[in-house]
């Protein structure tokens, strides 16, 4: 677990976990029901997966909602 995985707040790790359906550790696109965009965005070394590391990034320097 890295450093920023361990202080995420549980709220978003119980998030994470809720999307990761098969429980690898990683969000593929086919568990990821929102837009292909954010799945992009959020998939930071664009291997096709987002992993907590990369979601915690993606909500921590999300864009303010407009």
């Amino acid at each position: 677990m890295t450093r920023e995985e361990f202080f995420a707040p549980v709220s978003l790790r119980d998030e994470f976990r809720a999307l990761d359906k098969n429980q690898d550790g990683r969000v593929s696109r086919g568990e990821f029901l929102q837009e292909d965009k954010i799945f992009r965005n959020l998939d930071r070394n664009h291997d096709g997966f987002i992993t907590l590391e990369e979601y915690l990034y993606g909500y921590r320097n999300r864009s303010p909602q407009r």
